[in-house]
């Protein structure tokens, strides 16, 4: 592109309702997000300019009426015009919106350069004013978003790490979704097959030594009251295993920060260290069907680590 085709421009991007959809919901298409970047411009002659860093924002307009566009809220917010204008959106519900920022000033003497950021900002567009809320971590260099016609879902395409985070979309909590990963040992070399989706934050896995179950133990977002993103309990979910296809089989809450999990030796029990509560969740696992007993083991000290023997 030629720098001169962009001089009087401070909006990097901008996005009427969402990504996706519009069709879907009457109430779409109210709001407008534009994000505007002030660090970077053009002088008259087309020359480019670097300004001090730490003045960009994003304007929400109501363009309930298309005719007379109104500037409802405007937030201090990192934006960049670098990469598509298609590093924001709003949920087809309009309670929230999602910005991503791909590139973030880092000082150098008495000079700025850019590298890549790996953050989406989540904002709660139904606050008077509207405000940020939140902030998800993603790969290096977020480009571009959409989010899905029911607004559960929203990608994020990764333009430095080549990669797409996935992001689960439920009212005002955006979580980043995770997946597990089947590794075809018989394979030369061996590789990954299949991936799949699991809670948020997974942290132990465990599998069942009949062969047919495995567990992720899920920290779930943060154990901070108050936190954007808090839930007083974590999960583990049931990944059935059926030869080389494994498939997502539901989830149970156990306690605060779960890490590890381990099974009985005959795979009947399923047992689950909470590390804030220090305790043990006590699981009965039926098939693919976990159960929480009720019943707790109290530790001397908060579980960090889990493994069952023999392995």
């Amino acid at each position: 592109m030629r720098s001169y085709g962009f001089t009087g421009w401070s909006a990097a991007a901008a996005l009427v309702g969402g990504l996706i959809g519009s069709a879907l919901n009457p109430a779409f298409g109210q709001i407008l997000i534009v994000g505007n970047d002030e660090k970077l411009g053009w002088d008259e002659s087309g020359k480019q300019i670097t300004r001090e860093p730490g003045h960009d924002t994003v304007s929400v307009i109501d363009i309930s009426k298309p005719d007379m566009p109104q500037i409802t809220a405007t937030i201090s917010l990192m934006n960049s015009i670098a990469g598509p204008p298609t590093n924001l959106g709003v949920s087809p519900s309009g309670e929230i919106a999602l910005v991503a920022n791909s590139l973030e000033p880092v000082t150098q003497g008495w000079a700025h350069r850019l590298d890549p950021d790996n953050k989406v900002f989540l904002i709660d567009l139904k606050a008077s004013p509207p405000k940020v809320i939140g902030t998800i971590t993603v790969g290096k260099q977020p480009s571009g978003l959409a989010i899905s016609p029911k607004g559960d879902l929203a990608l994020v395409a990764n333009r430095a790490d080549g990669t797409i985070s996935v992001l689960s979309i439920r009212g005002k909590d955006v979580l980043v979704v995770d997946t597990v990963s089947v590794i075809d040992l018989e394979a030369d070399p061996p590789r990954v097959i299949d991936h799949v989706t699991v809670g948020d934050s997974p942290e132990g896995l465990a599998i069942s030594p009949k062969g047919d179950l495995a567990i992720t133990v899920e920290a779930r977002g943060s154990n901070m009251k108050g936190a954007a993103f808090y839930h007083p309990t974590g999960t583990v979910t049931a990944l059935k295993i059926d030869g080389k296809k494994l498939t997502n089989a539901g989830q149970i809450n156990v306690g605060a920060f779960p890490e590890g999990g381990a099974f009985s030796p005959d795979g009947g029990y399923l047992y689950v260290g909470n590390f804030i509560d220090a305790d043990l969740s006590i699981l009965k696992v039926d098939g693919t069907t976990l159960t929480d007993t009720g019943q707790r083991l109290k530790l001397p000290g908060h579980p960090a680590s889990m493994r069952s023997g023999p392995q």
